[in-house]
């Protein structure tokens, strides 16, 4: 759920994996970080989870 230092690492691992990475944090990571992850922030954690 959240994209600290742990959450990037499993993301990177999901991608490689051609999963979707969606995330919710208080704040999105930098754009470049979400771009080379490909992952998408949710302000909602009740919205990405119905998704």
């Amino acid at each position: 759920v959240g994209m600290g230092r742990i959450g990037q690492a499993l993301a990177r691992r999901a991608k490689a994996f051609g999963m979707q990475v969606h995330y919710h944090n208080r704040k999105p990571v930098p754009d470049m970080i979400a771009e080379e992850l490909g992952a998408t922030w949710w302000d909602d954690l009740d919205q990405m989870l119905a998704r």
